[in-house]
């Protein structure tokens, strides 16, 4: 009682679904080993997981069935509302159970819903004699549904005759009322008493003022016997099929107990679940030795009043005992609790209000001395009441317990009493047992720091404030506050000061140290705090870093992909040109072939636009369309689909064409195909784009060495299509002069050729008679 455990579970059983579930929730009791802890906590693990899915998920709607069943067990004909009760149960049960393993989020919990008897024989049967409103159906056994047909019959037999009766009376002023009703049930009418011996009949009621008087015509009690024989051989129908019915419950009574133990139990699992999450809980840990660890900690009844505490014990070998030290109301009594109890619920399957990588221990006896527990009828002293419960823990506390003690040794003689708690903290723990207590002693101090087997610890205390901070640090000693304290709470000044000078110096000097060692605390914890976050803000920078280098990264491969996609597009569209200008050339349609080099520049120009990079602003040098007056010989040129630039050597048709050279090589080009190099840069050959290689590049010269004169002319074609697609406005063939039939059979093939402008020797520069330079068109 003293770690409220019983309070959680009146919260666990307030997140059950039905009675069954609720009375197992306020008898749990917590498990005694690993394994069993383990298993519970796998379980409400997976009810998390589904009520992640289908939150809100229980087995509601069922009443207590125990009481039917016992009947029906000893031969009782159920009645229609205990039938109908069953009923729901039975639908219930089965509707929990699907969706349980239907889920798809805890196999464990899906395999035991399974085992649910959905009981669809009894369900059936009853649904065929009772209907949703708890009556006996007119077609639960043909003998019923006979009865019931003729009593309709013969209560409309007596309905009309009643009717025809008030009709006739009404006006001679004997009824009390011109209506007819049911006495006893029986059909009567409501007669004046003094008219009463007008209408012959028996009397089977009076009002309550005694003037009128019920009747039954002599001449309608035939057919009102008739009806009440009916009704009588229905409700004597009625009781066989419902007793027939009831012993068809109570073969399966074994099966609708075991559903409702089964769902009680499932459902109590959900309920772990529902309470995890209203609590923010974690799963915690579980280890097979006396040691724990709580992460930020929460007692589970403070709910958003709790403050997070860190607590462990035995982290070494030898740690078994924890003696928490500080002010009062600093929340010592609070931690000691919060230890105990969240033991009890990790036992009980309950997951932790605490942080994730929280550990506890399954302790086979939990011994809590907590508050003060005097009797008068007992004769029990506050330190009377204490040394009984710490009695029973030395009898019966071994190597797998806990021992949990509110300021132990405390309503005494402080020498004596903190001498009885170190002599029995040390007799605990060389048992093995663990044991965590709070004192205000200041030998108990000394014990907890010398000793080897025990650790002190101390809640936080603001000096400035004077006021608590309710958060406990592992392996500092703490002052107790008490004049601090006794001046906050009002205690005149002098008194306190008088109380300050009466203090031994060597518990003065104690106190002082433990204040250093606070304030040393403080400032390492402030500094770890700063080291903390520029770390997370370093972890930060490099973070934002990497996913700059990673979009950047991104949009470079996306990029190349879409060039890598238009180049590819591109060849594809210009070997198809290429295909269409050969068939066009072979069939003499020069039309048809410029308009399809036209096609070929276009589809070019708008390939290198939309494949192009942009260029820095301030790129250099800028290019643009050379106007045609401004052109002029010896001016450096760019030329469209070109990597080298030019010098123009003469122009021609009033500035709509100029000769050039571009590599050695001398063509003439239109006016639109040039651009004239402006601002500074270096009279060399620029490029206005990063290069670009074609799949398959044409050459400004061909080498036509090793053709035979007889396939010169199919070579020949095959380099002028490939010059056409590319964009090239003049080729070099080079076949040398040897015995002159190459040369001839070229320029013989050249002649006439539809995409040849015009074509001559070349220079002796470049090979004189042993070259043909070819203008295409």
């Amino acid at each position: 009682m003293a770690l409220e455990l019983p309070a959680v579970l009146s919260a666990l059983a307030e997140c059950c679904g039905f009675g069954g579930s609720v009375a197992l929730a306020l008898a749990l009791e917590p498990a005694g080993s690993a394994v069993d802890v383990e298993r519970l906590q796998e379980e409400t693990a997976e009810a998390v997981a589904v009520l992640a899915k289908v939150p809100g998920l229980a087995c509601s709607g069922p009443e207590e069935i125990e009481p039917v069943l016992e009947r029906a067990r000893i031969g009782a004909v159920l009645d229609q509302a205990e039938l109908l009760q069953l009923r729901g149960s039975i639908s219930a049960f089965h509707r929990f159970g699907r969706a349980l393993a239907e889920c798809g989020q805890a196999p464990d919990l899906a395999r035991r819903a399974g085992r649910i008897d959905p009981l669809q024989s009894l369900a059936g049967a009853i649904d065929r004699v009772i209907d949703q409103h708890g009556r006996v159906r007119d077609q639960a056994s043909d003998e019923l549904a006979s009865l019931r047909a003729q009593i309709r019959v013969r209560r409309a037999d007596l309905e009309t005759g009643f009717g025809k009766l008030v009709a006739r009376l009404g006006p001679q002023g004997v009824l009390s009322e011109a209506i007819f009703t049911v006495r006893g049930g029986r059909y009567v009418i409501p007669l004046r008493r003094e008219s009463q011996r007008q209408v012959p009949g028996v009397v089977h009621d009076l009002s309550a003022s005694g003037a009128t008087a019920y009747v039954e015509p002599l001449d309608m009690v035939e057919t009102n016997n008739q009806l009440r024989s009916l009704q009588s051989g229905a409700r004597s129908e009625e009781r066989r099929v419902l007793a027939r019915l009831s012993e068809r419950v109570r073969e399966s009574a074994d099966a609708l107990a075991a559903n409702w133990r089964l769902a009680s139990a499932l459902d109590l699992i959900l309920a772990r679940g529902k309470l995890a999450l209203l609590q923010q809980a974690v799963r915690p840990g579980i280890v097979d030795s006396n040691r724990f660890d709580l992460k930020a900690a929460r007692h589970p009844l403070l709910r958003d009043e709790a403050v997070p505490i860190d607590v462990r014990l035995g982290e070494r070998e030898g740690f078994r005992a924890l003696v928490i030290t500080g002010s009062n109301a600093g929340g010592k009594t609070v931690a000691l609790k919060t230890v105990g109890l969240l033991h009890l619920m990790a036992a009980c399957g309950l997951q932790l209000p605490a942080a994730p990588g929280s550990v506890v221990t399954v302790f086979d006896r939990v011994f809590a001395d907590i508050g003060d527990q005097q009797s008068i009828t007992q004769n029990l002293s506050t330190f009377s009441s204490h040394m009984r419960s710490l009695a029973d823990a030395l009898r019966r506390a071994g190597p797998r317990s806990l021992v949990l003690a509110d300021e132990i040794g405390a309503g005494t003689d402080p020498a004596e009493g903190a001498a009885l708690a170190a002599a029995i903290i040390d007799e605990l723990t060389g048992r093995g047992t663990a044991v965590v207590a709070t004192t205000h002693f200041g030998d108990l101090k000394h014990y907890a720091i010398s000793h080897a087997r025990s650790q002190t610890a101390s809640v936080e205390f603001d000096p400035e404030t004077l006021l608590p901070k309710y958060r406990l640090h592992i392996g500092v000693a703490g002052s107790s506050h008490a004049l601090e304290i006794a001046r906050r709470s009002g205690i005149p000044a002098s008194v306190c000061d008088r109380a300050s000078s009466g203090i031994a110096s060597e518990q003065r000097d104690l106190d002082a140290l433990l204040s250093d060692m606070r304030r040393q605390r403080e400032e390492s914890a402030m500094a770890r705090s700063e080291a903390d976050a520029a770390r997370r803000e370093a972890q930060s920078q490099l973070a934002g870093t990497e996913r700059e280098i990673a979009e950047r990264q991104r949009r470079f491969e996306d990029e190349l992909s879409r060039q890598r996609a238009a180049s590819r597009r591109l060849l594809r569209e210009m070997e198809a040109l290429a295909r269409r200008q050969a068939r066009a050339a072979a069939g003499g349609n020069l039309e048809s072939v410029r308009g399809i080099a036209r096609e070929a520049r276009r589809r070019q120009a708008e390939h290198d636009e939309v494949s192009a990079p942009a260029q820095p602003a301030d790129s250099t040098p800028r290019l643009r369309r050379a106007p045609r007056a401004s052109a002029k010989p010896g001016d450096r040129v760019e030329l469209v689909g070109h990597q080298q630039s030019g010098r123009i050597l003469s122009v021609h048709r009033g500035g709509a064409e100029f000769l050039v050279v571009v590599g050695g090589l001398r063509q003439r080009v239109p006016a639109d195909a040039i651009l004239r190099v402006t601002g500074r840069g270096p009279d060399a050959p620029t490029s206005r784009r990063p290069p670009r290689t074609p799949t398959n590049p044409v050459p400004y010269r061909v080498d036509l060495h090793g053709v035979f004169p007889d396939n010169a002319g199919v070579e020949v074609d095959r380099h002028l299509d490939r010059a056409i697609a590319m964009n090239r406005r003049s080729v070099v063939l080079v076949h040398g002069l040897g015995s002159g039939a190459l040369r001839d059979a070229v320029r013989g093939h050249l002649r006439n050729h539809p995409l040849v402008k015009d074509y001559a020797m070349g220079p002796p520069s470049e090979g004189g008679d042993g070259v043909t330079v070819v203008d295409l068109r």
